[in-house]
């Protein structure tokens, strides 16, 4: 017994600090990762479709916790996409099902929100109360690189009134939702079936005084379409772990 009261002890010590360090997350579901992973076992991580219907939605849900106290007045959060489907004649480098920007194949099957009163709160809090405005400023698919292209989205939000954010405390940023719309029927989208990996790269904070860009993963910081590793993720798109979380003042002091 005193054994196993030990081992849990270390777990829960090696646990507490990526916990407490400040971070984000990314997971697929409507909650944030800790409620998920108390969910009913669906895969938080994986997402997969068998590419049949035009009905049904995609979720993603990006989280974070503050290193330390600030008071915010909006935040942006900054998305990296990779997908394994070949370059074809046409030059489109990213599957037509996944052209989701405007002109794209399916440019009204993306979506955004930071309204989580339909969400029922757990472990990471809402922090925005419906004070938040915004969504996604910019999708750019179709930044090839070699045998592979990639594709960006970022999202921003502005709040009607500052609200003070503690460290330590886990908070919900913002949920994507992708729905299935054209992905059987004319007119058809294809690529639906070819797996695509989502890495949420930074979260900004933004203040009064400083922006608190928070890079480091505080649990799962890579989703995966139809298929994927973390391997992909963290290795082919350059997005390890890094020493510390950065304030723009911090970045600028370097080249004063």
């Amino acid at each position: 017994m005193r054994i196993g009261i030990l081992v849990i002890a270390v777990v829960l010590q090696l646990l507490a600090p990526a916990a407490l360090a400040g971070g984000i997350s990314l997971t697929w579901g409507s909650k944030c990762l800790p409620d998920a992973l108390g969910g009913n076992g669906s895969d938080i991580t994986l997402q997969t479709f068998a590419c049949d219907r035009n009905s049904g939605v995609a979720v993603m849900t990006l989280s974070f916790t503050p290193d330390h106290p600030i008071t915010v007045m909006g935040f942006r959060a900054t998305l990296l996409g990779e997908s394994n489907a070949p370059l074809v004649p046409s030059g489109d480098v990213v599957p037509s099902w996944w052209q989701l920007g405007a002109g794209g194949c399916r440019s009204s099957s993306l979506s955004a929100s930071a309204d989580f009163s339909a969400t029922q709160e757990g472990h990471c809090a809402d922090p925005w109360l419906h004070r938040a405005s915004g969504g996604i400023t910019a999708y750019l698919a179709g930044l090839p690189a070699g045998e592979l292209s990639f594709t960006t989205m970022q999202l921003e939000y502005a709040l009607a009134e500052p609200v003070a954010l503690v460290e330590e405390a886990q908070y919900l940023a913002c949920q994507i939702t992708i729905d299935y719309q054209k992905t059987v029927g004319e007119p058809e989208c294809s690529g639906c079936n070819w797996s695509m990996l989502w890495a949420l790269q930074s979260i900004e904070l933004i203040g009064a005084a400083e922006t608190l860009i928070l890079r480091r993963p505080l649990y799962n910081q890579c989703v995966f379409w139809q298929g994927g590793d973390d391997l992909s993720c963290y290795a082919r798109l350059g997005i390890g772990v890094p020493a510390r979380n950065t304030t723009w003042g911090q970045i600028k002091s370097l080249y004063r």
